[in-house]
Formats: C-alpha cells, sequence, structure tokens
C-alpha cells in the first residue's frame, strides 16, 4: 500500500528527504511545506499572470498561471527551490511587517493614507522631474545638431550669447528664428522649473 505523505511530498510536491526532516510533525510538514508555499506561490502566479496576460483576458489569464504553476511542480521547482525560499523569506516577512506595524502604532504621524499619498506625490515629482531633465536634453539635442547652438544642461544660453555667424543663419529664415526661439523659450522655462524644484 502506498503511503498517501510519501506520494504527496516526494513524488508529487518533490520535496527532498532532508528538507521533511526538519518538520517532524505532520501538522508542521502541511503548514510550512503545502499551506505557506501555496499562498506565496499562488499570490505571485496571480500577479505574473496577470503581468504577462493583461487583464482583457481572464481566462487565458488563469490557464497561464495553471500551466506555470504545473511546471513548476514538474520540473521539481516546487520542492527545491520554492519551499526553502519561501520558509525562510516568510519568517523575515512576518518580523517585518510585526516591526512595520509596532512603529506605526508608536509613531503614527500619518495615517496609511497619508503614506500612500505622500509616496504618491513623491514618486509623482520625481516621475516629472525626470521628464522635464529628458526634454530639456531633447532640446539641447536638437539646438546642438539642427541649429549650431552650443548648449549644455541648464547653462543659460540667451539670444544675445548666440556666435554672430550662427545668428546671422538664424535671422535670414523667419521660420528657423521661430523655432529657435520657441525652442529656447522652452528651455528657459524648464530650466526655471527645475531650479524650482532645487536641481
Amino acid at each position: 500500500m502506498v503511503d498517501l505523505a510519501e506520494l504527496v511530498f516526494k513524488e508529487f510536491l518533490r520535496i527532498s528527504p532532508s528538507l521533511m526532516a526538519k518538520y517532524t510533525a505532520t501538522a508542521d510538514q502541511i503548514l510550512y511545506l503545502i499551506l505557506i508555499p501555496h499562498l506565496i506561490l499562488f499570490i505571485f502566479l496571480w500577479y505574473f499572470s496577470f503581468w504577462v496576460i493583461g487583464e482583457k483576458h481572464p481566462k487565458l489569464k488563469r490557464l497561464f498561471a495553471i500551466t506555470v504553476y504545473i511546471y513548476l511542480l514538474w520540473s521539481g521547482w516546487y520542492g527545491s527551490i520554492i519551499v526553502p525560499v519561501v520558509n525562510a523569506y516568510f519568517i523575515i516577512l512576518l518580523i517585518g511587517g510585526f516591526v512595520f506595524f509596532m512603529f506605526t502604532r508608536a509613531i503614527k504621524p500619518l495615517s496609511l493614507g497619508g503614506y500612500l499619498s505622500l509616496a504618491h506625490s513623491l514618486g509623482g515629482r520625481l516621475s516629472r522631474t525626470r521628464r522635464l531633465e529628458e526634454r530639456l536634453e531633447a532640446i539641447n539635442s536638437i539646438l546642438r545638431n539642427s541649429f549650431g547652438i552650443d548648449v549644455r544642461g541648464t547653462e543659460p544660453k540667451p539670444l544675445t550669447d548666440i556666435d554672430e555667424r550662427i545668428m546671422k543663419k538664424i535671422k535670414e529664415s523667419e521660420e528657423i528664428a521661430k523655432e529657435v526661439t520657441r525652442l529656447l523659450t522652452e528651455r528657459e522655462e524648464i530650466i526655471y522649473q527645475l531650479k524650482r524644484k532645487g536641481r
């Protein structure tokens, strides 16, 4: 007669005997080798399938998650990699969660919504600053490569500082003059915004 525990742990989940030896009680084996790793694995598979497939195809997303789960079991990754990693990090996660909980109870300057809105606003500011810096670099590149105006970083470059030869060429074409003026004006506005942000 086949032992059910041996069938589940060794044949199906492919958990090594050395790992099983750490948990001698059946309740410990079920908790630490099946329940907790499966909880973490299912959460990961849910978000991973959502990331790969998207939300437009829910049936395909479930099929993808089930396929990855079967592959992880069949390849032996569940028993050899996932269970040891989850058991090690789950304790760290619990301790970290407890410390964070105690910290937010002892020092409560902001509510959870306040923390989230603060993080969101900081992230928004950083991404806006990054977009401004990228746009500034693009304008600098256009002015250098297309019109021969030597501009670098956030150094000022008003029309009066442009080389006479280049300025003469700009004045010969009304269209070029308008474009250069527009780019330099936009550049000055970006530099002003970046300086206001402390850059």
